[in-house]
């Protein structure tokens, strides 16, 4: 019997929340945001063109995330190629969020923006992250600033900003990416690692990975980390690209913040064992969280863990104001008591 699907989605932001809105301003709200969604040729002068594998990875992430939300219960959203920007180094933007960045997704034009590389396995992952993005929960907020009006990001998964917190901070920012980043790792393992055609891209990394196995102990001295902590290292590569200065080892993003969000995830296990079937089930609240905007379910079974409060704390701790050093710091150190201060 086949499958059912779900109805898929028109475009990515579903909701908006403003002073004052009536059912007329929805209606011009989502029309700019159709509009916005499906308007991308504000970038066509520096973009290079696609190949066709490239429009064949891009739908094939597309489905593999639409599959993925479909498992969850949420309704799939399409994100077709014309949203995804393949512009090199050369041109690549040198502006906030861009110069730091390998791929992004920008809430703002609604698109996706890659930093061309030949690899094609990295490709996938990071269009699969980045597609994440964009398919996760998003709501925007019409905010009137010094006479001016616009739409800002108000929620983008886990994300959560806001026009009364200062400099619009968004919170939970840094478990959003954890959570994304996870499933983009799933995804490598499941399906780009096993494909036939990533496969010979594939071996050769692996053969890279055996040779810096031989030379782990300069890795150990070089980075001052454990024997582990080196294998590691190793085991999240992903890519080898051409640097400034020879080649570069390209792993995957995050790894701070996973090990937070890991760690979160096996202490609320432990401690509600009685009423969790394992630790799967309270990584798939995070997800389920991000996916649809619904965290009370996640928030309460925090608080109730580790105290009240203890969910909008670390809301703060996992936002820009601070390290990502500081939120593992503070997961770490979350006890089943009032005492979680930022």
């Amino acid at each position: 019997m086949p499958m059912e699907h779900s109805p898929k989605r028109e475009y990515p932001v579903e909701r908006v929340i403003g002073r004052g809105f009536d059912d007329e301003d929805y209606e011009i709200a989502r029309n700019f945001f159709r509009e916005r969604f499906e308007n991308q040729d504000f970038v066509k002068d520096i973009e290079r063109a696609k190949t066709e594998e490239e429009e064949e990875i891009i739908l094939w992430v597309n489905n593999e995330t639409n599959a993925l939300l479909e498992h969850y219960g949420v309704r799939p959203l399409d994100i077709p190629s014309r949203n995804v920007h393949i512009i090199s180094k050369e041109r690549w933007p040198k502006q906030p969020g861009f110069e730091d960045s390998a791929a992004l997704y920008s809430f703002d034009t609604q698109a996706i923006f890659y930093c061309d590389k030949p690899q094609r396995p990295l490709f996938a992952h990071r269009v699969f992250h980045e597609q994440l993005h964009i398919k996760f929960h998003q709501a925007a907020q019409y905010v009137e600033e010094g006479g001016t009006k616009k739409f800002e990001e108000y929620r983008s998964g886990l994300s959560l900003s806001s026009a009364k917190r200062e400099d619009f901070v968004s919170q939970f920012r840094k478990l959003n990416e954890a959570v994304i980043e996870t499933l983009a790792i799933r995804f490598w393992e499941e399906k780009i690692a096993k494909s036939e055609r990533f496969r010979k891209e594939i071996e050769a990394l692996a053969r890279v990975k055996q040779v810096l196995r031989g030379e782990r102990t300069t890795i150990e001295e070089n980075e001052g980390v454990s024997e582990e902590e080196a294998e590691q290292i190793i085991e999240e590569i992903c890519a080898v690209t051409d640097g400034e200065n020879g080649l570069k080892l390209e792993c995957f993003s995050y790894p701070c913040e996973r090990a937070a969000l890991s760690h979160l995830v096996s202490t609320l296990y432990e401690r509600n064992k009685a009423t969790v079937q394992d630790p799967g089930q309270i990584f798939d609240l995070f997800v389920k969280s991000a996916m649809t905007g619904h965290m009370v379910e996640l928030a309460k079974l925090i608080d109730r863990t580790f105290g009240t409060g203890t969910f909008k704390r670390l809301g703060v701790i996992s936002s820009e104001k601070h390290t990502k050093e500081e939120l593992l710091a503070f997961v770490k150190n979350m006890r089943s008591e009032k005492r979680n201060e930022v």
